[in-house]
């Protein structure tokens, strides 16, 4: 089963993945984490935060699941996923052991809790190409996610809840 967190920068994404990794681990099944900074990295991937760029990152992402996803139980990717055609393709590839999960949060609470700075470099103008916040770079809102979760709305535990109750595994 792939989990699939997608939404804005500080909008809790990683949070949750680590969350349901731990849980989903402490109830033994075997768990594989994607973080887009750890892809990135891992994968060494050479690419820009063009839309060109994000969507060669992102295709990435779904190869490298392609490739491990029969060795574990559960993939969860925590990735910012801007482009709906990434997360259509994702669904098209997995089918229904692809489970998309849209973390949303409002602007407000992201630029109040910035936890990389980003926002901060976006309102000063030092950042021009920040996903959700710059016009040139939208964040396309998922269509069809199977769940949502606002995040600045519940807590952290009680969105991990949501998950499980979602996934129908026992909490």
């Amino acid at each position: 089963m792939i989990i699939w967190l997608t939404g804005l920068s500080g909008s809790g994404k990683t949070t949750l993945c680590r969350l349901i990794e731990k849980k989903l681990k402490s109830d033994g099944y075997t768990v594989e984490w994607f973080d887009g900074d750890r892809v990135r990295e891992e994968l060494n991937i050479e690419s820009d935060f063009s839309k060109e760029g994000i969507l060669k990152n992102n295709f990435e992402v779904i190869k490298k699941i392609n490739l491990v996803q029969d060795s574990v139980d559960y993939i969860v990717i925590s990735l910012i996923t801007p482009y709906e055609e990434v997360r259509k393709h994702a669904r098209e590839i997995f089918g229904k052991q692809y489970f998309e999960i849209y973390v949303k949060c409002d602007k407000d609470t992201l630029i109040k809790r910035d936890t990389k700075g980003l926002y901060e470099k976006a309102i000063n103008g030092e950042l021009d190409n920040l996903i959700g916040f710059s016009d040139e770079f939208p964040y396309e809102e998922p269509s069809n996610p199977d769940l949502i979760i606002e995040t600045n709305l519940i807590t952290s535990d009680e969105a991990v809840k949501k998950v499980f109750e979602s996934l129908q595994i026992h909490f």
